[in-house]
């Protein structure tokens, strides 16, 4: 567990000093700098920061008992029952919509109309 700490350190401290010459001499190209505003810095940097969130999620989920290979048995369990109850939820949330739709839409148009009398 130490030997972990310890990389993730040297790679935080990598990330650190990459980062800090990135700001100081400034990007090589336009495309370099359309680059670190879509990842929101260095791309280096951000990657080594996700491997370090991803161990240290990691080291929390498997505390917990769980392994990457039961969530995604899971969320395809989860997709699955979705499609297979489709019409299903597509009734429930139609039968929402409409509960919803009987007091959303006369309130909306009481409003509309109560502004329009205001201002003309």
């Amino acid at each position: 567990m130490q030997a972990l700490w310890q990389s993730s350190a040297w790679l935080l401290m990598l990330a650190q000093v990459r980062f800090l010459h990135h700001g100081r001499s400034g990007m090589a190209s336009s495309s370099s700098g359309s680059i670190s505003r879509f990842f929101g810095g260095s791309p280096l940097a951000v990657l080594l920061k996700l491997v370090l969130l991803s161990v240290i999620i990691g080291v929390l989920l498997s505390v917990l008992g769980l392994d990457a290979f039961s969530i995604v048995l899971n969320v395809k369990r989860m997709i699955r029952g979705l499609f297979e109850n489709f019409s299903d939820a597509l009734e429930t949330l139609t039968r929402w919509f409409l509960l919803g739709a009987v007091i959303v839409f006369p309130v909306w148009l009481l409003l509309r109309l109560s502004k329009m009398g205001k201002s003309g």
